[in-house]
Protein backbone atom coordinates (compact mmCIF):
# COMPACT_ATOMS: atom_id res chain seq x y z
CA UNK A 1 0.00 0.00 0.00
CA UNK A 2 1.27 3.51 -1.22
CA UNK A 3 1.18 6.34 1.18
CA UNK A 4 2.54 9.73 1.72
CA UNK A 5 4.06 11.56 4.88
CA UNK A 6 3.95 15.19 5.46
CA UNK A 7 6.31 16.14 8.86
CA UNK A 8 5.74 20.18 9.78
CA UNK A 9 7.33 22.22 12.27
CA UNK A 10 4.56 23.41 15.15
CA UNK A 11 5.65 26.54 15.85
CA UNK A 12 9.36 25.78 16.38
CA UNK A 13 8.48 23.48 19.68
CA UNK A 14 7.99 20.21 18.22
CA UNK A 15 8.24 18.06 15.10
CA UNK A 16 4.93 16.91 13.99
CA UNK A 17 3.50 14.34 11.07
CA UNK A 18 0.36 13.27 9.03
CA UNK A 19 -0.05 10.57 6.48
CA UNK A 20 -2.72 9.89 3.72
CA UNK A 21 -2.96 7.62 0.98
CA UNK A 22 -3.13 10.62 -1.69
CA UNK A 23 -0.08 13.56 -1.86
CA UNK A 24 -3.86 15.68 -2.65
CA UNK A 25 -6.97 16.05 -1.69
CA UNK A 26 -8.42 16.39 2.25
CA UNK A 27 -7.58 12.72 3.59
CA UNK A 28 -4.88 13.40 5.53
CA UNK A 29 -4.70 12.29 9.24
CA UNK A 30 -3.01 11.94 12.43
CA UNK A 31 -1.10 8.92 13.12
CA UNK A 32 -0.32 9.59 16.68
CA UNK A 33 -2.22 11.94 18.15
CA UNK A 34 0.79 14.05 19.43
CA UNK A 35 4.13 15.53 18.42
CA UNK A 36 6.59 12.94 16.96
CA UNK A 37 9.60 14.99 18.52
CA UNK A 38 11.12 16.07 20.66
CA UNK A 39 9.83 12.79 22.47
CA UNK A 40 13.05 11.19 22.13
CA UNK A 41 16.36 11.91 23.90
CA UNK A 42 19.49 13.80 23.31
CA UNK A 43 17.19 16.87 22.14
CA UNK A 44 16.80 18.74 25.29
CA UNK A 45 19.49 21.33 24.45
CA UNK A 46 17.60 22.01 21.24
CA UNK A 47 15.81 25.60 21.32
CA UNK A 48 14.16 25.40 18.03
CA UNK A 49 12.53 22.38 16.66
CA UNK A 50 12.12 23.69 12.93
CA UNK A 51 12.53 22.91 9.08
CA UNK A 52 12.08 19.23 9.44
CA UNK A 53 13.54 17.11 6.36
CA UNK A 54 13.05 13.40 5.54
CA UNK A 55 15.22 11.15 3.39
CA UNK A 56 14.16 7.53 2.79
CA UNK A 57 17.27 5.95 1.23
CA UNK A 58 17.79 3.53 -1.18
CA UNK A 59 18.63 0.83 1.65
CA UNK A 60 14.64 1.61 2.97
CA UNK A 61 15.69 3.19 5.62
CA UNK A 62 14.39 6.72 6.45
CA UNK A 63 15.87 9.93 8.21
CA UNK A 64 14.53 12.84 9.88
CA UNK A 65 16.69 16.18 10.68
CA UNK A 66 15.64 18.75 11.63
CA UNK A 67 16.55 21.95 14.77
CA UNK A 68 18.45 25.05 14.76
CA UNK A 69 19.69 27.90 17.34
CA UNK A 70 17.54 30.57 19.13
CA UNK A 71 16.79 33.34 17.20
CA UNK A 72 18.93 35.75 19.95
CA UNK A 73 21.80 33.23 19.96
CA UNK A 74 24.91 34.38 19.01
CA UNK A 75 26.33 32.67 15.73
CA UNK A 76 29.38 30.98 17.65
CA UNK A 77 26.32 29.53 19.31
CA UNK A 78 24.75 27.92 16.17
CA UNK A 79 27.13 24.28 15.62
CA UNK A 80 25.44 22.11 17.33
CA UNK A 81 21.94 22.80 17.73
CA UNK A 82 20.68 20.38 14.79
CA UNK A 83 19.47 16.99 15.01
CA UNK A 84 19.35 13.43 13.13
CA UNK A 85 17.11 10.74 14.21
CA UNK A 86 16.03 7.06 12.28
CA UNK A 87 12.31 6.68 11.84
CA UNK A 88 10.62 3.44 11.96
CA UNK A 89 9.69 1.47 8.87
CA UNK A 90 5.99 3.12 9.85
CA UNK A 91 7.46 6.52 9.22
CA UNK A 92 5.98 7.99 12.39
CA UNK A 93 8.06 6.42 15.49
CA UNK A 94 11.85 6.86 16.38
CA UNK A 95 14.50 4.71 16.66
CA UNK A 96 16.72 5.32 19.64
CA UNK A 97 17.60 8.81 20.14
CA UNK A 98 18.72 11.29 17.89
CA UNK A 99 22.44 12.27 16.86
CA UNK A 100 23.98 15.36 16.98
CA UNK A 101 24.95 16.81 14.04
CA UNK A 102 28.28 19.41 14.23
CA UNK A 103 27.46 21.86 11.64
CA UNK A 104 29.35 24.93 11.34
CA UNK A 105 27.11 27.96 11.91
CA UNK A 106 24.27 25.93 11.07
CA UNK A 107 20.95 28.21 11.16
CA UNK A 108 18.31 25.42 10.16
CA UNK A 109 16.88 25.01 6.65
CA UNK A 110 17.79 21.04 7.08
CA UNK A 111 17.76 19.31 3.79
CA UNK A 112 19.50 15.98 2.95
CA UNK A 113 19.97 13.46 -0.29
CA UNK A 114 21.68 10.50 -0.84
CA UNK A 115 23.83 10.28 -4.61
CA UNK A 116 25.12 6.83 -5.17
CA UNK A 117 26.50 5.46 -1.28
CA UNK A 118 26.97 9.31 -0.22
CA UNK A 119 24.60 11.46 1.92
CA UNK A 120 24.80 14.76 0.96
CA UNK A 121 23.41 17.79 4.16
CA UNK A 122 22.88 21.02 3.63
CA UNK A 123 21.62 24.25 5.62
CA UNK A 124 21.82 27.44 6.20
CA UNK A 125 24.45 29.22 7.54
CA UNK A 126 23.51 31.44 10.10
CA UNK A 127 22.62 35.17 8.86
CA UNK A 128 24.09 36.75 12.04
CA UNK A 129 27.61 35.57 11.02
CA UNK A 130 29.37 39.12 10.14
CA UNK A 131 32.30 38.17 8.65
CA UNK A 132 33.52 35.18 6.11
CA UNK A 133 34.59 32.06 8.50
CA UNK A 134 36.84 29.04 6.76
CA UNK A 135 36.03 25.70 8.18
CA UNK A 136 37.41 22.39 6.07
CA UNK A 137 38.38 24.61 3.35
CA UNK A 138 35.45 26.10 2.85
CA UNK A 139 34.15 29.80 2.99
CA UNK A 140 30.97 30.50 4.56
CA UNK A 141 29.27 33.72 4.61
CA UNK A 142 26.15 34.52 6.25
CA UNK A 143 22.66 33.14 4.35
CA UNK A 144 24.83 30.58 1.79
CA UNK A 145 23.40 27.18 1.40
CA UNK A 146 26.32 25.21 2.40
CA UNK A 147 26.95 21.67 2.08
CA UNK A 148 28.46 18.56 4.06
CA UNK A 149 28.99 15.03 2.48
CA UNK A 150 29.29 11.54 4.60
CA UNK A 151 29.41 8.26 3.97
CA UNK A 152 26.82 7.17 6.97
CA UNK A 153 23.76 8.92 7.15
CA UNK A 154 23.18 8.63 11.38
CA UNK A 155 26.85 9.54 12.47
CA UNK A 156 29.85 11.35 11.60
CA UNK A 157 28.45 14.68 10.74
CA UNK A 158 31.46 16.64 12.43
CA UNK A 159 32.45 20.14 10.56
CA UNK A 160 35.46 17.88 8.80
CA UNK A 161 32.65 16.70 6.41
CA UNK A 162 31.94 20.47 5.31
CA UNK A 163 32.57 19.90 1.46
CA UNK A 164 31.23 23.23 -0.51
CA UNK A 165 28.55 25.92 -0.67
CA UNK A 166 25.52 25.07 -2.93
CA UNK A 167 24.52 28.62 -3.24
CA UNK A 168 26.44 31.80 -2.57
CA UNK A 169 23.72 34.41 -1.62
CA UNK A 170 23.30 37.39 -3.54
CA UNK A 171 22.87 39.77 -0.43
CA UNK A 172 19.20 39.50 0.02
CA UNK A 173 19.22 37.05 2.13
CA UNK A 174 18.23 32.62 1.69
CA UNK A 175 16.34 30.45 3.83
CA UNK A 176 14.27 27.21 2.98
CA UNK A 177 15.84 25.00 0.21
CA UNK A 178 15.05 21.76 -1.41
CA UNK A 179 17.51 19.09 -3.57
CA UNK A 180 15.91 16.93 -5.86
CA UNK A 181 16.89 15.01 -8.97
CA UNK A 182 14.86 14.66 -11.96
CA UNK A 183 15.55 13.44 -15.44
CA UNK A 184 19.62 12.62 -14.55
CA UNK A 185 19.73 16.10 -13.36
CA UNK A 186 19.90 17.31 -10.02
CA UNK A 187 18.23 20.85 -9.26
CA UNK A 188 17.48 23.32 -5.46
CA UNK A 189 14.01 24.91 -4.99
CA UNK A 190 14.94 27.93 -2.68
CA UNK A 191 13.32 30.90 -1.66
CA UNK A 192 13.96 34.51 -2.01
CA UNK A 193 11.87 37.55 -1.77
CA UNK A 194 13.43 39.20 -5.67
CA UNK A 195 9.41 39.24 -6.76
CA UNK A 196 8.73 41.99 -4.45
CA UNK A 197 11.88 43.55 -4.92
CA UNK A 198 10.39 43.59 -8.66
CA UNK A 199 7.28 45.55 -8.23
CA UNK A 200 9.18 47.96 -5.37
CA UNK A 201 7.28 46.75 -2.90
CA UNK A 202 7.77 47.81 1.13
CA UNK A 203 6.45 44.27 2.88
CA UNK A 204 8.66 42.45 3.90
CA UNK A 205 8.74 38.71 4.62
CA UNK A 206 7.13 37.07 1.81
CA UNK A 207 9.09 34.72 -0.19
CA UNK A 208 8.49 33.29 -3.90
CA UNK A 209 10.19 29.54 -5.03
CA UNK A 210 12.62 29.87 -7.57
CA UNK A 211 14.69 26.53 -8.74
CA UNK A 212 18.10 26.33 -9.79
CA UNK A 213 20.19 23.57 -11.95
CA UNK A 214 23.42 22.46 -9.70
CA UNK A 215 26.36 21.00 -11.01
CA UNK A 216 27.30 17.17 -9.84
CA UNK A 217 30.52 16.25 -10.10
CA UNK A 218 30.76 12.48 -10.35
CA UNK A 219 34.56 12.21 -10.23
CA UNK A 220 34.90 14.31 -6.99
CA UNK A 221 31.43 13.98 -5.39
CA UNK A 222 30.97 17.53 -5.20
CA UNK A 223 27.30 19.38 -5.93
CA UNK A 224 27.57 23.39 -6.30
CA UNK A 225 25.13 25.76 -7.66
CA UNK A 226 27.02 28.68 -7.98
CA UNK A 227 26.41 32.43 -7.01
CA UNK A 228 22.63 33.46 -6.93
CA UNK A 229 21.69 36.25 -9.48
CA UNK A 230 18.56 37.60 -9.65
CA UNK A 231 18.28 38.46 -13.50
CA UNK A 232 19.40 34.55 -14.44
CA UNK A 233 17.54 32.43 -11.78
CA UNK A 234 14.23 34.09 -12.09
CA UNK A 235 14.01 33.27 -15.53
CA UNK A 236 14.04 29.38 -14.45
CA UNK A 237 15.66 26.08 -15.83
CA UNK A 238 15.72 24.60 -19.20
CA UNK A 239 13.69 22.24 -19.95
CA UNK A 240 14.40 18.55 -19.72
CA UNK A 241 11.06 16.92 -21.22
CA UNK A 242 7.92 18.03 -23.31
CA UNK A 243 4.18 17.99 -22.81
CA UNK A 244 2.25 15.29 -24.47
CA UNK A 245 -0.71 17.42 -24.88
CA UNK A 246 -2.60 14.14 -26.19
CA UNK A 247 -2.48 13.09 -22.50
CA UNK A 248 -5.10 14.36 -20.14
CA UNK A 249 -3.23 17.94 -18.60
CA UNK A 250 -4.21 19.35 -14.91
CA UNK A 251 -5.04 23.19 -15.12
CA UNK A 252 -2.64 23.48 -12.24
CA UNK A 253 0.21 22.40 -14.06
CA UNK A 254 1.53 25.77 -15.32
CA UNK A 255 4.77 27.59 -16.30
CA UNK A 256 3.57 31.33 -15.36
CA UNK A 257 0.17 32.88 -14.85
CA UNK A 258 -0.99 36.22 -13.57
CA UNK A 259 -4.73 37.16 -11.95
CA UNK A 260 -5.89 33.14 -11.12
CA UNK A 261 -5.59 31.14 -8.20
CA UNK A 262 -6.06 27.35 -7.53
CA UNK A 263 -9.15 25.70 -5.38
CA UNK A 264 -9.67 22.08 -4.65
CA UNK A 265 -12.96 20.74 -5.85
CA UNK A 266 -12.36 16.80 -5.90
CA UNK A 267 -9.21 18.09 -7.40
CA UNK A 268 -6.50 20.31 -8.42
CA UNK A 269 -8.57 23.47 -10.36
CA UNK A 270 -7.82 26.80 -11.58
CA UNK A 271 -9.89 30.30 -11.43
CA UNK A 272 -9.92 33.36 -12.38
CA UNK A 273 -9.62 36.16 -9.87
CA UNK A 274 -9.46 38.93 -12.35
CA UNK A 275 -11.12 38.88 -16.07
CA UNK A 276 -8.35 38.55 -18.20
CA UNK A 277 -6.90 36.27 -15.96
CA UNK A 278 -4.47 33.55 -17.97
CA UNK A 279 -2.31 30.18 -17.48
CA UNK A 280 0.60 29.26 -19.72
CA UNK A 281 2.42 25.60 -20.44
CA UNK A 282 5.44 25.61 -22.18
CA UNK A 283 7.04 23.22 -24.48
CA UNK A 284 3.82 21.29 -25.65
CA UNK A 285 4.81 18.98 -28.06
CA UNK A 286 1.67 18.15 -30.79
CA UNK A 287 3.83 15.90 -32.89
CA UNK A 288 4.09 15.78 -36.82
CA UNK A 289 0.17 14.50 -36.90
CA UNK A 290 -0.96 17.86 -34.97
CA UNK A 291 -4.34 18.29 -32.94
CA UNK A 292 -7.59 19.24 -34.48
CA UNK A 293 -9.38 19.62 -31.01
CA UNK A 294 -9.24 20.72 -27.60
CA UNK A 295 -10.99 19.43 -24.49
CA UNK A 296 -11.98 21.30 -21.47
CA UNK A 297 -13.12 19.53 -18.01
CA UNK A 298 -14.93 22.87 -16.14
CA UNK A 299 -16.88 23.43 -13.52
CA UNK A 300 -19.77 26.27 -12.79
CA UNK A 301 -21.05 25.26 -9.45
CA UNK A 302 -21.02 22.30 -7.12
CA UNK A 303 -18.04 19.53 -7.56
CA UNK A 304 -19.56 17.83 -11.25
CA UNK A 305 -17.55 18.81 -14.11
CA UNK A 306 -18.38 18.94 -17.54
CA UNK A 307 -16.16 18.46 -20.87
CA UNK A 308 -16.71 20.99 -23.63
CA UNK A 309 -14.96 20.32 -27.18
CA UNK A 310 -13.16 23.25 -29.30
CA UNK A 311 -12.49 22.48 -32.80
CA UNK A 312 -9.29 24.17 -33.88
CA UNK A 313 -9.61 26.29 -37.16
CA UNK A 314 -6.17 24.52 -38.23
CA UNK A 315 -4.08 21.86 -37.41
CA UNK A 316 -1.66 22.57 -34.64
CA UNK A 317 1.83 21.17 -35.26
CA UNK A 318 5.33 20.81 -33.78
CA UNK A 319 6.30 22.57 -30.28
CA UNK A 320 4.40 25.41 -28.54
CA UNK A 321 4.05 27.83 -25.65
CA UNK A 322 -0.09 28.04 -25.14
CA UNK A 323 -1.70 30.03 -23.13
CA UNK A 324 -5.68 29.74 -21.13
CA UNK A 325 -7.10 33.26 -21.06
CA UNK A 326 -10.27 33.54 -18.61
CA UNK A 327 -13.13 35.45 -19.64
CA UNK A 328 -14.99 35.78 -16.87
CA UNK A 329 -14.43 34.53 -12.75
CA UNK A 330 -16.84 31.43 -11.00
CA UNK A 331 -15.79 28.98 -12.82
CA UNK A 332 -13.37 25.99 -12.51
CA UNK A 333 -10.77 24.81 -14.60
CA UNK A 334 -9.51 21.33 -14.08
CA UNK A 335 -7.90 19.44 -17.17
CA UNK A 336 -7.14 19.93 -20.90
CA UNK A 337 -6.19 17.38 -23.49
CA UNK A 338 -6.41 17.65 -27.49
CA UNK A 339 -7.51 15.35 -30.08
CA UNK A 340 -5.69 14.38 -32.98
Amino acid sequence: KEEFFLYFSNGDNSIGVIKSDAPIGRTWTDPLGHALVPYLGNCEAIPRFCDPSVLLDTNGDAYLCFGGPADNASAAESTNQMRIAKLGPEMYSLIGDAETMEVPYGYGDSDLIQIGSDYYYSYRVDPKLTETKTVNGVSLQKDCIAVMKNNTPLTGWDKNKLQSVLLQDDGSGNNHHCIFSFKGKYYCIFQKEWALQSLNCTAKGFATAYIKELSYNSNTGSIVGGVLDRTNDSAGVRAVDTVNPFDAQLAATMACGKGVSTEWVNQHTVTATDIGGFIGVKNVDFGEDGATQFIFSLNDQGENFSEYTVNLAGKLTGIHSIYFRFNRRNFKFATWQCKK
